[in-house]
């Protein structure tokens, strides 16, 4: 591997994961509920300020991007229904 491809990988490695916005919006929700019992001990603006402070980092964090878009619930087919084929 040469020192330029190292380079390039490194840079790639360092730059933050866009999340669609259903991802987004999947994070901003786990946001929300880690900061609930907050709610009713901190005033609201000191909440929002934690909940912006959270995301901002989230974003602009390569592995918490990753890890968020790895839990992100999928659609999955729950049909049930299995094809069958006769045997010759």
């Amino acid at each position: 591997m040469t020192l330029k491809a190292v380079s390039s990988a490194a840079r790639r490695e360092s730059e933050p994961i866009s999340l669609v916005e259903a991802e987004r919006t999947f994070l901003e929700a786990e946001i929300d509920r880690a900061l609930d019992p907050y709610r009713s001990r901190l005033p609201a603006g000191e909440v929002e300020w934690m909940r912006a402070q959270l995301l901002a980092d989230a974003e602009g964090n390569r592995n918490v991007t990753e890890l968020a878009r790895a839990a992100f619930p999928r659609e999955v087919d729950q049909s049930g229904e299995i094809v069958r084929t006769r045997r010759r």
